[in-house]
């Protein structure tokens, strides 16, 4: 589950619900609490699962839990750290993850770009990959929603389509 600064887990067959602690990666802003926007998991192996989030203020956000539902119990296997600031600091709308054969791909939506990332290795070395390189975030963003552009795209109309 999430709140707006809060992570919290709960399985459906459980009353109990256990807090996540999230902790700050030491770059940046060390100690501020973070609005959470979007979630997504990835099953890693059999009760491991990789947890993404994305904030308010543009940054992702990535930990490692076991759950163990016959137990209701959830131990942090990575704890909860920021791996990626995006460059525009907006509000991480959705999110999501998948793995194809040994690659990651994650896309992360704010109302004017979708960001991809993408690479092998763990979710964490992938974003590491981005994080020492910022112009790879930018090769791999597109500009969405209302940020003005030089490309505009022509939509076909049912006129159009008959003088063809």
């Amino acid at each position: 589950m999430l709140s707006e600064h809060e992570l919290f887990y709960n399985h459906f067959g459980s009353d109990h619900v256990q807090k996540i602690k999230v902790e700050s990666d030491g770059s940046s802003e060390i100690g501020q609490q973070r609005s959470f926007k979007s979630i997504d998991i990835l099953k890693f192996s059999d009760n491991v699962y990789e947890v993404l989030i994305g904030s308010e203020d543009g940054y992702l956000i990535l930990g490692i839990m076991e759950c163990d539902p016959r137990k209701g119990s959830v131990e942090v296997f990575e704890p909860f750290k920021t791996v990626i600031e995006t460059p525009e600091y907006s509000a991480i709308l959705d999110i999501k993850i998948t793995k194809v054969k040994n690659e990651f791909l994650t896309l992360a939506v704010s109302s004017t770009q979708l960001y991809q990332f993408v690479g092998s290795g763990s979710l964490d070395e992938v974003f590491r990959q981005y994080k020492n390189n910022p112009k790879l975030i930018q090769e791999h963003t597109i500009v969405t929603g209302s940020k003005k552009s030089d490309k505009h795209m022509h939509v076909a109309n049912a006129s159009d389509l008959a003088s063809i």
